[in-house]
């Protein structure tokens, strides 16, 4: 009966040494990912920033060539000494006005022809942060010509 008993219990020892990991084991791989996320996050956050960014750029990049594209157009009349503005905003609307009281519709049908009636919303918090969050074209006609400048305001 003694040698049973002895028997068992070294079986029990043996089931009992391999139950998992102890309680330091474990707090010590805590630690470990608490690390890595508090090293890495940050990181993560600065790509997923220059990302929007980069889409905000591009975007941008659109309606400027959009606005060549309609300033190229010879089908579409231009007065002269008027400054058309263009504006992508936040809310994701293009808005065109002139400086005088011309009519700017054939130009809005042209730009919404190239570019949709939508745009993507300003997605970058460095945009938005700043108070860059219109980006806008300004399109100066003269007589020689047409002149394009381009800006976050």
């Amino acid at each position: 009966m003694k040698r049973m008993k002895t028997k068992l219990q070294s079986v029990l020892r043996k089931k009992m040494g391999n139950q998992g990991f102890s309680l330091i084991e474990l707090m010590v791989v805590i630690a470990m990912m608490a690390a890595l996320v508090a090293v890495l996050a940050p990181q993560y956050l600065k790509y997923v920033e220059r990302a929007r960014v980069s889409a905000d750029e591009t975007t941008a990049a659109e309606v400027l060539n959009a606005v060549k594209i309609a300033a190229a157009d010879p089908n579409l009349t231009w007065a002269a000494g008027v400054t058309y503005t263009i504006q992508w905003s936040s809310s994701s609307a293009i808005t065109v006005t002139a400086s005088d009281s011309s009519d700017t519709k054939t130009f809005v049908d042209e730009l919404k022809g190239t570019l949709g009636e939508t745009l993507p919303e300003i997605k970058s918090a460095t945009h938005k942060a700043t108070a860059d969050d219109v980006y806008q074209v300004t399109v100066t006609v003269t007589t020689s010509g047409a002149t394009i400048a381009d800006d976050w305001v």
